[in-house]
């Protein structure tokens, strides 16, 4: 990890860089052609720091930039710098640096922008990553009227997480969400926060369209009722691993989720993983009733229940933060008892007496 100091001076809002800055990134670009793994935090003006340092890093696999002299008000650089990395698969970067390189983004299979970047930012950047395997954006927001954007495919993004901006989520998520298709996503994690608003249509409309081999679902602080989790959630029959935490859990999810209750057609017929961390105070009565529906019955121990459903295998509650006080009464204590004891690795965590 590099850290670029500033020592002020020179004009206001663009002070030059100072000899010592300079003789640091002399020394630095001694040794950059070794570098192989780097972490830069920059407190200098980035135009300042690319048109001082070497461009070139035979060995370099994995960078993070990061600048807290990069602003809005210093607007796009003229000419970006073109880096010569040929090895690179990975780059995390403030997403005002991207104005000052010429990375080669074609080869990059790891992607990380941070801080509040827009929806059209995000999606121009999955344009160009045509071998992106796995995504995380920062932050992101939206103007107030979010402009039209042209449609990407991202083929082989596998593993893609979003945090938005709780202020702007109900228009940054449709923004980006309604002009992405990723046929083979595996993994999804999406974070707002207990403020933001939730467009759920849009992700349901973005998981039909991708009809992708999704497996894991992770939302985080996001506020939705029960029959707005179960249209997204019976667009993915694939999930195996379901987390939900930093939110009210929705009425009626765990009676969705059972199969006694519902048992065709099976909602999630191939979930093998559920966590829940939240608020909420569970129906623990109901949370059995729906782990044990997904259980083999007699002495069949296979990984399906019936022959249409996989087995629930691991479960997760975490009511710590709960405001009221929870006990578990002998007949809850008694399955979770025979769960465990039929391989089911079931842990319940509720806030002390």
């Amino acid at each position: 990890m590099v850290s670029l100091p500033d020592h002020g001076g020179g004009l206001v809002g663009r002070p030059p860089v100072d000899p010592q800055t300079v003789k640091m990134l002399g020394l630095l670009a001694c040794c950059s052609e070794r570098w192989q793994d780097v972490y830069l935090e920059l407190f200098i003006y980035p135009r300042d720091f690319f048109s001082i340092f070497p461009a070139s890093f035979p060995l370099l696999r994995s960078i993070t930039l990061s600048s807290a002299r990069a602003s809005r008000s210093l607007g796009s650089s003229n000419v970006r710098v073109p880096w010569d990395v040929p090895l690179l698969r990975a780059i995390s970067i403030n997403r005002h640096i991207m104005n000052y390189l010429d990375l080669p983004l074609g080869q990059v299979t790891y992607f990380s922008l941070i801080s509040n970047a827009e929806p059209g930012e995000c999606l121009d950047a999955l344009r160009l990553l045509s071998c992106l395997e796995s995504c995380v954006f920062t932050c992101v927001t939206s103007r107030l009227r979010p402009a039209t954007h042209a449609a990407v495919t991202s083929r082989s993004l596998k593993s893609f997480g979003v945090e938005f901006n709780p202020i702007r989520a109900s228009l940054a998520l449709p923004a980006l969400l309604d002009h992405l298709t990723c046929p083979s996503l595996q993994a999804l994690c999406l974070c707002i926060g207990p403020a933001g608003i939730f467009a759920h249509a849009s992700l349901t409309s973005f998981l039909l369209r991708s009809a992708c081999p999704l497996t894991r679902l992770s939302f985080s602080g996001i506020k939705l009722t029960s029959a707005e989790l179960v249209q997204c959630l019976a667009a993915v029959p694939s999930l195996t691993d379901l987390e939900l935490e930093k939110m009210e859990l929705p009425d009626n999810t765990l009676d969705d989720l059972d199969l006694s209750s519902h048992p065709s057609p099976a909602l999630l017929p191939s979930l093998q993983s559920f966590s829940y961390k939240g608020p909420s105070q569970l129906d623990f009565p109901a949370l059995m009733a729906m782990v044990s529906s997904r259980q083999p019955s007699g002495t069949d121990r296979g990984d399906e229940v019936g022959g249409r459903v996989a087995r629930l295998k691991s479960i997760l509650v975490d009511v710590k933060e709960s405001s009221s006080s929870i006990e578990l009464n002998s007949l809850v204590m008694l399955g979770i008892t025979q769960l465990r004891s039929e391989g089911v690795n079931i842990e319940i965590l509720i806030p002390s007496s």
